[in-house]
């Protein structure tokens, strides 16, 4: 396994009392006792560049682990995403919940599971998700959320507020360096096959 993704330690399925069809899916993973990065961001508002940076890095040794053994994630988010401190005080990151929400709706036969805020900001959604004729979701839609969660290390969890697009973060964002920018133009784009 990887030291970037949360180890699960056991788990349970059992069908829900009465008739209704639901299942309860009960998975028991590794404790993190920071919390998740979106609690941490809740209350820190944004990190500086290097502590994003370095926690970025983290983040994509966890996507480059689970898309070299075949797997997407299908549900990255800031409270997806856990801190972990280790003997010396360091704080570091792991991928947790991978897709089993959206692999339980499979086995249900019901329609994928996204999460998305009714009033979320359709220029921050990837195509894909948009318009299911630009493609289906695949390790190119996880690096989409990748940089959608840098944004949210480097100006807040709430930056699509201050930001209606990457345009407009490219455009106005004065505190926006050069290679932040090339790497939005990289992580962002509209056709899956150019990230």
């Amino acid at each position: 396994g990887s030291d970037r993704v949360a180890r699960i330690l056991d788990f349970r399925i059992e069908p829900a009392t009465g008739e209704t069809g639901m299942w309860y899916v009960e998975v028991l993973m590794e404790h993190a006792p920071l919390g998740s990065l979106e609690n941490f961001l809740a209350s820190a508002q944004a990190l500086t560049t290097n502590r994003a940076t370095e926690l970025g890095l983290e983040i994509l040794q966890g996507l480059d682990y689970l898309h070299g053994n075949g797997v997407m994630h299908r549900d990255l988010h800031a409270s997806n995403i856990l801190l972990f401190q280790n003997a010396n005080g360091r704080v570091s990151t792991k991928i947790a919940d991978i897709h089993y929400q959206d692999s339980v709706h499979c086995l249900m036969g019901l329609p994928s599971w996204h999460r998305f805020d009714s009033k979320a900001n359709r220029a921050w959604i990837p195509n894909e998700l948009i318009d299911p004729r630009s493609g289906s979701y695949s390790e190119k839609t996880d690096i989409w959320f990748y940089g959608v969660i840098l944004l949210q290390m480097l100006f807040g969890l709430h930056f699509m507020d201050r930001f209606s697009s990457i345009y407009d973060l490219v455009d106005k964002g004065s505190d926006v360096s050069q290679s932040l920018r090339d790497l939005c133009a990289k992580v962002f784009q509209h056709k899956p096959k150019k990230r």
